[in-house]
């Protein structure tokens, strides 16, 4: 790394080391500590979940709820699908090969495979060690896998069932619990985490209550990594000066989870602690007028659409969100109209 490099990373820290309030530097030694003790757990073979039991699903969507017109009219693009069956993408104006099967750890950009060590030690603004980790963060956000679920929810076309499982079955394979980029970021765990759920309930329009799941070829493991997911948002939440929309994201993604999911002594707790939480943060990160403290448009539409959605999951399952909520909604949205009318 240049020397620039070097100075420019200190004068970054030194900066965030101002704005920390005294107990944010407990919170992080505590974690320190943990994560040091997690890491001599899992290397003899430790991973949470082990014993973790599924009771159930509920998916936000359910076969026969889904009018037949509203799926023959959703709008889609064969050409597009086509790509995502093909695995091609595009990112950030970069247009992407996956391979087949995907390699979950390697940028195809760059050509760099990062490393399957402890997740939360990886230095990953480093290039040579993850080369452009924005973008090998966000296919691993599996946000490219929704419109093909959708394809199979609208047409029931087997080719799109099998390319969307078959990702998150190699991506489930390929990352044990702690191990590697995708386990460093609660962020990150939380948009995969939305993402499975979004797959799972569209996979239930046509297969019913159990969806994805009836459709991997190793169902435990799965339901082992989706705990997985629970349990590493919950326990690392972004906190203090860091508690800004990365925070709303995490909880709604264990929202999410705890929503669809329904282990055994967790779920609810995740869900009571995910709802709570998101009621709080919805009228401490936004103003009275309905802008976002951040002051950014960019997370001001981000933390509107984790907030709806949010909303939408407390709708579709019948469960209570306090009415706050859907008024910050209403409000924030009201903003983007007066800046931006029509």
């Amino acid at each position: 790394m240049s020397v620039e490099r070097v100075v420019e990373r200190a004068k970054w820290y030194l900066n965030r080391a101002r704005i920390m309030p005294v107990p944010e530097y407990g919170l992080r030694a505590f974690r320190a500590g943990v994560q040091q003790i997690e890491r001599s757990r899992l290397a003899v073979g430790w991973a949470p979940g082990q014993a973790a039991e599924l009771l159930g699903t509920r998916p936000f969507f359910r076969a026969g709820t889904v009018p037949d017109d509203y799926l023959t009219r959703y709008p889609s693009d064969s050409a597009a699908l086509d790509e995502l069956l093909k695995g091609r993408l595009e990112l950030f104006g970069k247009k992407l090969a996956l391979g087949h099967p995907v390699n979950w750890h390697r940028d195809p950009v760059t050509g760099t495979i990062s490393p399957l060590s402890y997740g939360k030690m990886i230095n990953y603004r480093d290039e040579r060690n993850c080369g452009d980790i924005k973008v090998l963060w966000e296919i691993s956000r599996h946000q490219h896998l929704v419109p093909m679920a959708v394809a199979f929810a609208v047409t029931g076309e087997a080719r799109f069932r099998d390319a969307v499982i078959e990702q998150i079955d190699s991506w489930v394979e390929q990352n044990p619990f702690g191990l590697g980029v995708h386990w460093c970021s609660s962020l990150e765990v939380a948009l995969r985490s939305i993402a499975w759920t979004m797959v799972h309930s569209l996979f239930a329009i046509r297969l019913g209550d159990a969806g994805m799941l009836d459709c991997s070829r190793n169902r435990p493991a799965l339901e082992k990594s989706i705990f997985q997911h629970g349990y590493f948002i919950e326990n690392l939440l972004s906190r203090y000066s860091s508690a800004n929309n990365h925070l709303i994201g995490e909880l709604v993604g264990l929202y999410a989870l705890a929503s669809v999911f329904r282990f055994a002594g967790t779920s609810a707790r995740w869900e009571q602690k995910a709802r709570g939480e998101l009621e709080s943060e919805a009228e401490r990160q936004v103003f009275a007028d309905g802008v976002n403290k951040e002051q950014a448009f960019h997370y001001h539409l981000e933390v509107l659409e984790y907030l709806l959605f949010a909303w939408c999951m407390s709708t579709a399952n019948e469960q209570t969100m306090a009415d706050s909520v859907l008024e910050t909604i209403r409000k924030m949205a009201g903003f983007i109209s007066m800046v931006h009318p029509g």
